[in-house]
């Protein structure tokens, strides 16, 4: 989960400042009704909010293989979900995995 929140901490800074201009420039053009502005606010919240849960549950897989130690090799092919970032990180420890058996091999084969 920490995994998660730094990377989208960025994200989450831009929606604050986001939310601080989208509010000064109506409250500059004449705009009054608080209600209306704190309204409007809550449903970007809301509308962010379930963005975020929507990534978290889309790539938690992942974000838990990322996070947790690899207690044997056959732990970095486990699949990490269905989106094109888990995929990728799926396809590139799969290919180490692969490297490292042929070098592992190609050294087996010079020992011998």
């Amino acid at each position: 989960m920490r995994l998660f929140f730094r990377e989208h901490r960025p994200l989450v800074l831009l929606q604050c400042l986001y939310h601080f201009i989208v509010n000064s420039l109506l409250l500059l053009a004449g705009f009054r009704d608080i209600g209306v502005l704190l309204y409007l606010n809550l449903l970007l919240v809301v509308f962010f909010a379930g963005y975020l849960v929507y990534q978290y549950v889309t790539r938690k897989a992942m974000y838990h293989q990322l996070t947790r130690d690899i207690t044997s090799l056959d732990d970095a092919l486990e699949p990490t979900g269905y989106t094109p970032l888990a995929t990728a990180v799926s396809e590139t420890l799969k290919k180490q995995y692969r490297l490292y058996q042929e070098e592992l091999s190609h050294l087996e084969h010079q020992q011998a």
